[in-house]
């Protein structure tokens, strides 16, 4: 490009060439190109900050976050040893729920397998439109009523009747 039009940008500006054959002087590459891509970076990257602040509210563990209540036949429930938690899924439902370190708060994933499993049970889950709950179907329980009585509610175990 000729570094003479103004307005234009410049692959170069002169330089010397000394007598070994290396260039002296202030060497300026093509910068119109990166200042576009730089640009676009940043724009994009205020998009996706924007996304997320507007359309994907942070998730709150308190007691603060709405619930819903979901009432169904229990068609799995298990357990896992290792993070403690119970998983449930109730009939006809695509979500699945789990209660948050029950085997530690002394709940027996077996006794109640026995039975609950082909029952009906109301579930009262935190209710999360976005985040997990929105993609994967992901809901942690907050209360279980089961045949009328309650037998958890957050950290309170009742022992089945």
């Amino acid at each position: 490009m000729d570094h003479d039009q103004p307005g234009r940008c410049r692959s170069r500006k002169p330089t010397k060439i000394r007598d070994d054959g290396l260039r002296v002087g202030p060497v300026q590459v093509d910068h119109c190109g990166m200042v576009w891509f730089k640009t676009m970076a940043v724009l994009g990257g205020l998009l996706v900050v924007a996304f997320f602040v507007l359309f994907m509210p942070p998730i709150y563990h308190d007691r603060a976050e709405p619930e819903r209540t979901v009432t169904g036949v229990v068609s799995h429930l298990g357990w896992s040893e290792e993070s403690q938690d119970l998983q449930m899924r109730l009939a006809g439902d695509s979500s699945h729920y789990y209660l948050n370190r029950a085997l530690g708060m002394g709940i027996d994933g077996a006794a109640w397998k026995a039975a609950m499993l082909g029952d009906t049970v109301t579930l009262e889950v935190v209710h999360r439109p976005w985040g997990l709950a929105r993609w994967t179907g992901v809901g942690p329980i907050r209360g279980v009523i089961f045949q009328g009585d309650t037998v958890y509610r957050t950290g309170r175990v009742r022992p089945l009747r």
